[in-house]
């Protein structure tokens, strides 16, 4: 052997082949955290119609604590219009990493899919309690399918479900 060539059986070169082995990315897939609902003109017609109307009501009436309510409602209901932060979800060997956060696999205690409307979430119920579950949107349903394949060895799955309107909310808030 050469002595300029580097040993390839020793301890540190076989643990730095391991750790890039643990960080090489198995799979990647582009997801969202909000999509955008498909509103047309006539539902900004009409939305701005009743929100007039019941304004004008609300004023002549003299209810201010209901038109404050109204308006939040009116400024929630356009707010969640607004399109979702694009991510990037990468699966390795140590975990699940979403942009800069890693989601390590000892800290997923169970995964599961539902939908929204046309668009497959994923969920992760995480073993912390500060924040116990993290929701995201797939860009490409496709992408479901091919992402359990890598997490079924490593995370145990949960049954698929409908999000309902508390986890909906929930996953607005940020909760």
């Amino acid at each position: 052997m050469n002595a300029s060539e580097p040993e390839t059986n020793s301890p540190e070169t076989i643990d730095s082949r391991l750790e890039d082995l643990e960080t090489q990315v198995l799979f990647s897939c582009p997801i969202v955290s909000n999509v955008i609902p498909k509103r047309g003109i006539w539902w900004h017609i009409i939305f701005s119609l009743i929100f007039i109307s019941l304004s004008s009501l609300l004023i002549y009436l003299r209810e201010w604590a209901f038109l404050f309510f109204l308006v939040i409602t009116a400024g929630y209901s356009l707010w969640r219009g607004h399109d979702g932060k694009e991510m990037t979800l990468q699966v390795d060997g140590q975990g699940v990493k979403i942009n800069q956060r890693r989601l390590l696999y000892q800290n997923i205690d169970n995964y599961f899919f539902g939908t929204f409307g046309q668009h497959k979430i994923i969920n992760f119920v995480l073993t912390k309690k500060y924040l116990p579950k993290a929701s995201f949107l797939f860009v490409n349903n496709e992408d479901a399918e091919q992402l359990r394949k890598y997490l079924q060895d490593r995370v145990p799955e949960a049954e698929e479900a409908e999000e309902g309107w508390v986890d909906f909310i929930a996953r607005k808030l940020k909760i």
